[in-house]
Order: C-alpha cells, then sequence, then structure tokens
C-alpha cells in the first residue's frame, strides 16, 4: 500500500449532515408576506443508524405482507414506511412552514406527519427520492489541507 493520503475523502460520508430540501411553492404568512418553506434533512441511508434500524424493523413488522405483495403493493409499502419513519428520523426541522391561518408551525415530528399527510403525493415523493440520494448530502468540493489548517488558525 502506498503512503498517498486520501483522508479528506471522509468528508464524503453523509452521516449526520443536515441539509435543507426546498419545498415548490411559497405560503403566505398572516401579516400577508411569503414564505418559502423548507425541511431540514438527514440521509436516508445506512449511515443515519437510527434510520437504518427503524427501517429493518419496519421491514420485520411487515415481513409477511411483503412476501405476498405485488411490484405495486411493494411500492406502496415503502410509501407507507417512509410516511411513519421520515417523520422521526429523516426530517428533523424546517423553515417557513405556516398554517392555514398563516401563522408559523414549530417543527415536531406530530406536525411534519400532519405536513405530509396534507402535500400532494407527488412532493412527498420528491423528498423521498432527494433523502435516499447520498450525494445531497455531502460538499461539492473538498477542501485542501491548507485551507483546513488555515480555517482552523494553524
Amino acid at each position: 500500500m502506498s503512503n498517498i493520503n486520501f483522508e479528506h475523502l471522509r468528508q464524503l460520508d453523509p452521516k449526520g449532515r443536515r441539509v435543507p430540501f426546498p419545498l415548490p411553492f411559497t405560503l403566505t404568512r398572516r401579516d400577508g408576506s411569503t414564505t418559502a418553506p423548507a425541511l431540514l434533512m438527514l440521509h436516508a441511508g445506512p449511515s443515519n443508524k437510527g434510520w437504518a434500524n427503524a427501517s429493518a424493523a419496519f421491514a420485520v413488522k411487515f415481513a409477511a405482507e411483503a412476501r405476498s405483495a405485488r411490484d405495486g403493493d411493494m411500492a406502496d409499502l415503502a410509501r407507507r414506511r417512509d410516511l411513519e419513519l421520515f417523520p422521526l428520523h429523516i426530517v428533523v426541522g424546517w423553515e417557513g412552514v405556516v398554517d392555514v391561518s398563516g401563522d408559523a408551525v414549530s417543527f415536531s415530528p406530530e406536525a411534519c406527519s400532519d405536513l405530509f399527510a396534507a402535500l400532494p403525493s407527488h412532493i412527498v415523493d420528491d423528498i423521498r427520492v432527494f433523502a435516499v440520494v447520498a450525494s445531497n448530502f455531502v460538499p461539492s468540493r473538498l477542501p485542501l489541507a491548507e485551507e483546513i489548517q488555515e480555517a482552523a488558525g494553524n
């Protein structure tokens, strides 16, 4: 093995990275101003242990249903899993979400479940697709060692 240092590539792990997902619409606040809501999300993959464990538990819980499912039923089962688990393990916050009266809504898993239930399925599907793509959660440019040292004040 050579002595080439590729340590900087470890930054490509999406573990723990929180990334905003802008929703494709604006909402009106009570004062008449508008807001562009965004969900703060974690990666829906093996680097997210909470998600991975809950997803595995869901698979065990619904194993019999999955074995007897047809293709379309499997897609429905996966969607059901995501609607149940995303508010608990993937969406960790939000900005700019308001209710029908225009009042700001504080994030909670319960409020997130309500939001998902109210959104059209194509928007929920966009959220699901975004969450599973690991490259959405990693930096597009890795700094050089000198830049890291400068930032650290060395």
